[in-house]
């Protein structure tokens, strides 16, 4: 007997900066514009191509989004196994 299961969920791994709640507005844009910098550098993409990680870049807007909705995901998940209420 075979039995094929098909998933349709897959999770990976990220990685990004978070700052606390209430860091004023210029000390996030100082680090923002820092961090695309850096982003931007052919050193940083050399780095990440040769370990094989894909890249996405996000603003601090669209990485909060990003993490609101991976949270959900995960909240979904683990509540279907039953790991969560």
């Amino acid at each position: 007997m075979h039995c094929h299961l098909i998933y349709k969920w897959h999770k990976g791994v990220w990685r990004g900066f978070a700052a606390p709640k209430g860091l004023p507005k210029e000390t996030a844009t100082q680090y923002e514009t820092a961090i695309k910098k850096v982003w931007d550098s052919a050193e940083f993409k050399e780095f990440m191509n040769r370990r094989g990680f894909d890249m996405i870049y996000l603003d601090s807007a669209g990485f909060a989004a990003f993490m609101n909705a991976d949270n959900e995901d995960n909240g979904k998940a683990l509540k279907s196994l039953g790991l969560a209420k």
